[in-house]
């Protein structure tokens, strides 16, 4: 952790939890950095319906690990916060207590509450976030038909492909979780899993709702894989040897952690980046917790940002010792995606030209150029400008 973001700024974050009336209900955990407004989203989630600060405290630390301690690859360990805030008193004292019993550095135990200056930046923030999802969900929510819409409870069909239990050879199968839901198959339940998990977690048992947050988000196994990567993988030829190749030195202990991007990173600059070297260094839960920072770090290599962008200068100190480059090559899809973004910085540089940021009008411009289907873009844009040169100097 570093006292200072990349841009020189305090490394200083603030964050709240609020419910969005989403299909299905949840809430969304949003963090700012306040001085650059750099926003952070994660959810939607079942927190704030649980009875006790204690439990929605417990529900919502699988969340912040994601969106500041695991990262991802175009942020860098250097990223994670030096300190945060929120603006919900109860919630901060509830957080700092669960914070020190998942041994989450003590940097990070203490959960101040955020200034009248603050409070008015993240309600800034929150506002817009939410205008912007009640703009794109809105529309599909109203001409959703009833038709196609399952209640929770119903037993008479499949709650993914919609099949009648009438005209199946086998009897449909509930939740056993929560009993609110049936599937035909093991394979519907997993791809309805994504729309079932709110009402899955808010209809299980009192008694373990907290637990059942927390482990649908693998806290548990997320500990599983620091652990394994701080206390077992140093201890395993193979995983030694690998670590070797990458020019690394695992850690032999919390104290020596340095974070998931330097190794990640290495193994895709390398083309090393298979499970079955994932699994050397973060044991067998890695996918659960990592695969979605494992492709992040493979696209923003295959992007290679140029000196003077964001991204070469968060990953430069994770680039100093590295091996040559010689990652795989993209595939089809990567391609395509390669394609959309080269569009979009093509498009930044016609608004702003070379070497400079955009505006928030510019960005606003930007994406409201692509009309009606602007929110598709949101993520290609971000991407783009972060791998673009905009004058940034690598971090010392």
């Amino acid at each position: 952790m570093q006292h200072t973001v990349p841009s020189g700024l305090p490394n200083h974050w603030i964050f709240r939890v609020r419910h969005v009336p989403l299909d299905p209900p949840g809430d969304l955990v949003v963090a700012v950095h306040p001085q650059s407004y750099f926003q952070l989203q994660a959810g939607p989630a079942q927190i704030l319906s649980l009875p006790t600060s204690a439990e929605r405290a417990e529900a919502l630390i699988p969340y912040l690990l994601e969106a500041f301690i695991v990262g991802d690859a175009d942020r860098g360990a250097s990223w994670a916060p030096w300190s945060w805030a929120t603006d919900d008193q109860e919630m901060a004292t509830a957080l700092e207590v669960k914070l020190r019993e998942h041994g989450i550095p003590e940097e990070l135990c203490t959960v101040s509450i955020c200034t009248p200056a603050e409070k008015e930046i993240i309600g800034e923030a929150w506002s817009s976030l939410v205008g912007t999802l009640m703009k794109v969900l809105g529309k599909d929510a109203r001409t959703k038909k009833a038709s196609q819409q399952i209640q929770p409870g119903d037993d008479s069909k499949c709650h993914e492909c919609k099949k009648s239990g009438s005209v199946l050879t086998e009897a449909l199968k509930k939740c056993a979780a929560c009993a609110k839901a049936w599937y035909c198959s093991q394979d519907c339940q997993n791809k309805n899993w994504k729309s079932h998990k709110p009402t899955c977690l808010a209809n299980r048992p009192a008694s373990n709702r907290a637990a059942t947050a927390s482990s649908s988000r693998n806290i548990g196994s997320f500990q599983d894989m620091i652990n394994y990567h701080t206390t077992v993988a140093h201890t395993v030829p193979e995983a030694r040897g690998l670590a070797k190749s990458l020019n690394l030195s695992l850690p032999t202990s919390m104290d020596t952690f340095e974070g998931t991007g330097k190794p990640i990173r290495r193994l895709v600059v390398t083309g090393k980046d298979t499970s079955e070297n994932m699994e050397l260094l973060f044991g067998p839960s890695w996918s659960n917790h990592l695969k979605t920072q494992l492709d992040e770090a493979r696209f923003n290599v295959l992007l290679n940002p140029p000196r003077g962008s964001p991204s070469y200068a968060m990953n430069s100190r994770l680039d100093n010792g590295a091996p040559s480059w010689s990652p795989r090559p993209a595939g089809d899809d990567e391609k395509q995606k390669i394609v959309e973004v080269r569009e979009m910085q093509s498009k930044i540089r016609e608004r702003v030209g070379n070497g400079r940021s955009p505006s928030r009008d510019d960005m606003r411009e930007i994406l409201m150029s692509f009309g009606a289907a602007w929110d598709q873009k949101a993520e290609v844009y971000t991407l783009a400008l972060n791998t673009m040169d905009q004058g940034v100097a690598p971090l010392e």
